[in-house]
């Protein structure tokens, strides 16, 4: 029999091949290392023999690229959960990442009832030199059709993306009228740093997404327009911020210390120790600071925060962070793909490694514990009970700080539910708020002069919000069972005006709407004027 059997029932056979896998690695890990090879080659040689066997022999076809690549990563993540193997063909995306740029045409899109919907076009890209418009609607890529067929988001950007100086053309939907556009890619950046404005006179606010390559320069030219408004004081937001480069988080917070203050120090096996120091000449050194962490702010996010809290330099606010303090380095390996390996430790100022506990946990275990993070945050109460050993003090201050698992905040603000219904979250799951701020705006994107324009003058009516829920149960099937609450309605309402903002401003918009009740931004506001 040579058909593939249905996805489902192979999940058995896979599970059973991974199992042993895990069994064989087991066993491989925990051979001696005699200099930089491992004594019994012969086990090395014995994962081919038996894929070999697999492939001429299992009863039905397998796919012996995706099992070996499934068993590499099952064997790096019995070293630790954040090495990892990237195939290929993600490598590509990986490199985007870190350089903050890719080829492509310049264009933000969602999926709205099977049709590509344009919501925002990148100022100076091919897109905007050719006349496309948000509110456009690709219909066609390349003359193949690219509406009302199942098509997904990596699809289209697999098209529309290329190498620059490439050729694509696009076919767009305005007004009921086709109109085709023959594009070249060019250089298309990716924002790291996506929100920079006053949030009153003295209190500048920035929100850094990643951390990739031109990151620094991004945040320098945004805190030295904001200085020339009038900035004494600063709200940086890393909640979300999942880190990325370690040059661009050291170079961040060296703007903030004094020379000679310590930012971090790392330290592995084979990894050679370094210590970086602040220099001379920092940006921001006589700027009040107050940064913003979740559960989500990790890697990068932490050294910033590390370096910023253990020197004293400013606060911390929100909840604990996600825990990551090791430091990867990327191996290109002969087919294209990549192996990115666990080379060192980074320890923040103070001597604290926050590196979340993993020994002894399997990595479907650690990842449990992270999709629950929430339900098992630690509070200032928990972090008192906390061993000796685990507490630290800060360098200038001798404030008690803490290590062991993420930065712990200076002021503690727990994660806001209110509101949060069960319609409210399929709501926000399904897409239909940023669908229908796409429907709403379609003929009224010149309706406002700006940002502070819209955010004075528009406010979702009894009329917008009848529309919302008519839109929900058209097109999502999603209707309410009871009548929602008065704290569910000011959030919805709240919600479609940041994501009509987002629409027509991109990010800053969104943020500027949802920072005006946002508990942690109001609290580092209230902290930051007490330094």
């Amino acid at each position: 029999m040579t058909d593939k059997i249905p996805p489902n029932y192979l999940l058995p056979i896979y599970f059973a091949l991974f199992m042993a896998a895990g069994i064989f690695i087991g066993d491989f890990m925990g051979q001696p290392l005699k200099g930089d090879k491992f004594e019994n080659i012969e086990k090395v040689k014995k994962l081919y023999e038996v894929m070999n066997i697999l492939d001429e022999k299992y009863v039905d076809i397998i796919n012996k690229d995706s099992i070996f690549d499934a068993t590499i990563n099952e064997l790096l993540h019995k070293l630790d959960p954040h090495s990892n193997y990237i195939p290929s063909d993600q490598v590509a995306r990986m490199q985007e990442s870190i350089e903050g740029k890719f080829g492509g045409i310049g264009v933000r899109f969602f999926l709205l009832r099977d049709t590509i919907c344009v919501s925002n076009v990148i100022p100076g890209s091919p897109s905007f030199a050719a006349g496309i418009l948000a509110g456009d609607k690709i219909i066609k890529i390349n003359g193949k059709p690219a509406a009302k067929v199942k098509i997904t988001t990596d699809e289209i950007m697999a098209q529309l993306k290329g190498q620059p100086g490439t050729s694509v053309s696009i076919t767009i939907l305005r007004n009921n009228k086709p109109l085709t556009y023959d594009l070249t890619r060019g250089v298309i950046p990716v924002p790291t740093v996506t929100c920079s404005y006053m949030l009153n006179d003295q209190t500048g606010y920035i929100l850094i997404e990643q951390f990739s390559l031109p990151t620094h320069q991004e945040f320098v030219s945004a805190a030295q327009r904001l200085k020339k408004q009038g900035m004494k004081n600063l709200v940086l937001d890393l909640r979300g911020n999942g880190g990325g480069v370690m040059e661009s988080a050291v170079l961040i917070a060296d703007e903030f210390l004094p020379s000679g203050r310590l930012i971090l120090r790392a330290k592995g096996r084979k990894f050679v120790e370094q210590k970086e120091y602040a220099k001379n000449g920092g940006l921001l050194e006589d700027v009040n600071l107050a940064i913003l962490i979740n559960e989500y702010s990790a890697s990068a996010s932490e050294i910033v925060a590390g370096a910023i809290q253990d020197n004293d330099r400013g606060i911390i606010v929100g909840r604990t962070s996600f825990g990551k303090g090791l430091i990867q380095e990327d191996r290109p390996m002969t087919d294209g793909s990549s192996l990115r390996i666990t080379v060192a430790r980074y320890y923040t100022p103070s001597g604290r490694c926050i590196q979340k506990p993993y020994v002894g946990k399997s990595y479907e275990e650690y990842l449990v514990e992270q999709t629950h993070f929430n339900d098992r945050e630690l509070s200032p109460s928990d972090l008192v009970a906390l061993p000796d050993s685990l507490k630290f003090k800060t360098l200038i201050k001798k404030r008690t700080i803490y290590g062991g698992g993420g930065i712990s905040p200076d002021f503690y603000v727990s994660f806001d539910t209110a509101g949060m219904d069960l319609f409210y979250k399929a709501c926000r799951i399904e897409g239909v708020f940023t669908s229908f701020a796409f429907d709403y705006i379609s003929d009224r994107r010149n309706t406002w002069k700006n940002i502070s324009d819209f955010q004075q003058k528009f406010n979702p009516n009894d009329a917008i919000m009848k529309s919302f829920f008519l839109f929900a149960e058209k097109y999502y099937k999603l209707t309410l069972s009871e009548q929602p609450s008065y704290q569910t309605k000011n959030l919805i309402k709240q919600t479609i005006k940041s994501e009509i903002a987002r629409q027509i401003w991109i990010e800053e918009g969104y943020f500027r709407i949802t920072n005006t009740d946002d508990k942690e931004v109001i609290k580092a506001l209230k902290e930051i004027g007490r330094i």
